[in-house]
């Protein structure tokens, strides 16, 4: 999906400045939807996390109608329930929630100042149409040209490169994230003796898969529902006969 806004970004003839800020928000809706899916996943696979989070104060809990909607499933998607009512907008708060519940952090100290300035500009562009107001610019006073340092004259005005630079980021910490976190699951589930369970063992190394490979899974899964819903329809047939 970053691959995709980037190209939309840059290599689409007259991409738009309106374009490049809505690319460079997609961006940033998109990463946060990942560290909540990744989050989930680790919940699902690690009971333990989640005991972590409720003692730190975390909601955990989930509604009897929950419960009765996903019957046999609640056991893969109850991370997923936990995980997408959780406030993970900054990057203090994926750090947070992370370490707590794998003892990883996703960002740096210097990645926690990147991704803070790249919220800052997101919201500014959603607030306040991406024109200067006086906040903006106590905060971001050094990065502004001085004749442009005018509240509600001048704008933010991001270039495709801009778009480029910070998928190119948010790539580089949504693929480390996911190597620690895998690393840290298998560590864990050694531990406690729940790696010998193959269908976990094999779920904690689909958790390390990235890009191409990831696609290839995918297709791959479509095409065996496919036919089983083929095989389904084709049986279904036979019955009727």
């Amino acid at each position: 999906m970053a691959d995709d806004l980037v190209e939309l970004a840059i290599h689409e003839p007259n991409a738009s400045l309106a374009r490049h800020n809505l690319c460079f928000i997609g961006l940033l809706a998109f990463f946060e939807a990942f560290a909540k899916d990744q989050l989930g996943s680790i919940l699902s696979l690690s009971p333990t996390a989640i005991d972590r989070l409720r003692v730190a104060g975390y909601r955990t809990e989930i509604t009897a109608r929950e419960a009765l909607n996903l019957r046999d499933e609640i056991e893969h998607q109850i991370g997923f329930l936990i995980s997408h009512r959780l406030d993970l907008g900054t990057a203090k708060a994926i750090n947070a929630a992370f370490t707590l519940a794998i003892k990883v952090t996703p960002f740096a100290k210097k990645e926690v100042e990147i991704y803070d300035k790249m919220l800052r500009d997101r919201n500014l562009i959603i607030h306040h149409g991406a024109t200067y107001t006086t906040a903006y610019l106590e905060q971001a006073f050094d990065e502004i040209d001085p004749k442009q340092r005018v509240a509600h004259a001048y704008a933010i005005r991001l270039s495709g490169s801009d778009v480029e630079k910070a998928a190119s980021f948010l790539k580089q910490v949504a693929h480390d994230l996911i190597d620690a976190s895998a690393k840290s699951l298998s560590r864990s589930a050694t531990a406690d003796g729940s790696i010998a369970d193959e269908s976990r063992r094999k779920a904690i190394e689909f958790t390390n898969v990235w890009g191409e490979e990831a696609a290839k899974i995918d297709a791959e899964l479509d095409r065996q529902i496919a036919e089983f819903e083929r095989a389904a329809t084709r049986s279904g047939g036979d019955v009727k006969e």
